[in-house]
C-alpha cells in the first residue's frame, strides 16, 4: 500500500499485513485457501476471495488492523484477483463463470453470467471497459456502469489466465489453443501467434510481450512475429513474468528456479 506494507494471503485461509521489514502487523483468518493477489483501494481496504470453503466469500478487510468490513457470498471459488475502478467499483470472477461489479459497500452492482468458471483476474482499460477471459474460449469486453457487454472474441480454447493491455489500448490475452492474441479495442483481432498455453502476458518498457511456458517468448507488438525464444528449465506454470524499468525479465519455474533474463534473451 502507500505506506509500504505487504498483503498476501496462503493455503490455510489466512491474510497477512507485513511491514516493510518484514515484521507481522496482523494476520486474519478468512475462510479455506487463499490462492488469488489481494487488491487496496485509495482508502486502505484490502479486497481478497478464497476458494475450497463452502462456502467462499470475496472479503473486504481494513489494513490498519485487520477487520472484516463485509464479505460477499459467491457459493464457488474465486481464483479471480479482484480489480478497482475509478470510482471503487470491485470486479471479479468466479467458477460458476459469474463476473461480479460490486460496490464498495459490499453490494452487488452487476453480474454477467459467462458460459463457464472464471479463474483469470480483470483488467481495467483507459476509458473504463473492463476485459476478463473464461473457460467458454471467449475475452469478454464490458461497460462499467451497467455491465452490458462491448464485444466478445472467440479464441480457439478456455483462457486460464489474464489479459494485459498495451498503452495503445491492445488487449493481450493467452488461450489454451497455445495462442497469443492481439486484439484492437474494437474486439478485432490484430494477429496471433504461438507461443504455448502458458502463462498471462507481460508487455516490456519497449512494447514487447513475454509469455510462454516451458520456453518464454518475446513478440513484436506491430506484427506478432517472434523476437527471440528461450527454453526453460522447468515450466512457467503459475508465474507471471515482470519487468523492470531497466527492461529485464523476471520468473519463476517448477524447476525451482529463478530466471532474470535480458531484453535480448540472453540469462
Amino acid at each position: 500500500d502507500k505506506q509500504g506494507m505487504i498483503y498476501f494471503g496462503d493455503l490455510d485461509g489466512i491474510l497477512y499485513a507485513l511491514y516493510p521489514n518484514g515484521a507481522l502487523k496482523w494476520t486474519r483468518q478468512l475462510s479455506m485457501t487463499i490462492e488469488s493477489t489481494p487488491a487496496i483501494d485509495e482508502n486502505g481496504i484490502v479486497y481478497i476471495g478464497t476458494i475450497w470453503a463452502e462456502p467462499n466469500y470475496l472479503f473486504a478487510v481494513y489494513s490498519n488492523n485487520g477487520t472484516i468490513k463485509w464479505e460477499f457470498y459467491t457459493g464457488n471459488d474465486i481464483d479471480s484477483s479482484p480489480a478497482i475502478g475509478p470510482d471503487g467499483t470491485i470486479y471479479f470472477g468466479d467458477w460458476n463463470g459469474i463476473f461480479h461489479a460490486l460496490n464498495p459497500n459490499g453490494t452487488e452492482k452487476w453480474q454477467y453470467h459467462t458460459g463457464n468458471v472464471i479463474t483469470g483476474s480483470p483488467v481495467i482499460g483507459t476509458d473504463g471497459t473492463i476485459y476478463i477471459g473464461s473457460q467458454d474460449d471467449r475475452l469478454y469486453a464490458f461497460n462499467p456502469d451497467n455491465g452490458t457487454i462491448k464485444w466478445r472474441f472467440a479464441t480457439g480454447d478456455w483462457i486460464r489466465v489474464s489479459p494485459c493491455i498495451a498503452d495503445d489500448g491492445t488487449i493481450y490475452c493467452v488461450s489454451f489453443d497455445n495462442n497469443l492474441y492481439a486484439i484492437n479495442p474494437n474486439g478485432t483481432m490484430k494477429w496471433k501467434t504461438f507461443v504455448n498455453a502458458g502463462t498471462n502476458p507481460t508487455i516490456g518498457p519497449d512494447g514487447t510481450i513475454y509469455a510462454g511456458w516451458d520456453t518464454l517468448y518475446a513478440i513484436n507488438p506491430a506484427d506478432g512475429s517472434v523476437k527471440w525464444t528461450l527454453p526453460l528449465n522447468g515450466q512457467m506454470e503459475g508465474s507471471t513474468p515482470c519487468t523492470s524499468h531497466e527492461g529485464i525479465i523476471y520468473f519463476g519455474t517448477t524447476s525451482d528456479k529463478v530466471y532474470a533474463v535480458n531484453p535480448d534473451g540472453t540469462i
